[in-house]
């Protein structure tokens, strides 16, 4: 399945920073902050089904597909953008704690 390979090996894949080029300058679209917002909870909550759950890959993408509204096929092109994100959240290790405290309305 497109991405395993980045889902099991995360941290050792380097590649660009974020960036989704959604808004034309037309004034439609999502704000680079909000998208911000979304990138670096969808890369802790990555970091949390990976790592404090026994989920398989294909489970994992869907339940953030769910919980992030975008399609399977989109969540791995973002997260493919994200590598630099997922490896500083890795790196950082937090506890399901840590990500209640950031995001209690999420259920962790």
């Amino acid at each position: 399945m497109r991405g395993q390979e980045l889902f099991n090996k995360i941290g050792e894949v380097a590649s660009p920073a974020d960036g989704e080029a959604r808004n034309d300058g037309s004034g439609t679209g999502r704000s680079a902050a909000l998208i911000a917002a979304r990138n670096e909870r969808l890369c802790h909550r990555l970091y949390y089904y990976r790592h404090h759950t026994q989920l398989r890959y294909d489970v994992v993408l869907q339940k953030l597909s769910n919980e992030f509204d975008l399609t399977q096929s989109t969540l791995v092109q973002v997260l493919e953008k994200l590598t630099d994100e997922i490896v500083r959240v890795r790196a950082a290790k937090p506890t399901v704690a840590e990500l209640q405290g950031r995001w209690g309305w999420m259920v962790w």
